[in-house]
């Protein structure tokens, strides 16, 4: 798979959008998940070609799973 394959969850709504996502999957099993989007340097130099910056998120999961904070 290509880069551009997934290029929406690159942008900043597409990151924003994929952050609410995971925040409330977690919720609903019952997980407090902390989230942040994050710009990637590394690409600045090709922001034409991908049509402006690219971004993603972070997450305080651990081997994608939450560290056990119950709400």
């Amino acid at each position: 798979m290509k880069i551009t394959d997934f290029a929406d969850t690159f942008t900043r709504d597409g990151a924003e959008h994929l952050q609410r996502q995971i925040e409330a999957y977690w919720l609903n099993q019952g997980f407090m998940v902390a989230t942040q989007k994050v710009p990637l340097d590394i690409w600045r130099g090709k922001r034409a070609q991908f049509g402006g910056d690219l971004y993603v998120v972070r997450s305080d999961l651990v081997n994608g799973f939450p560290q056990g904070r119950h709400v």
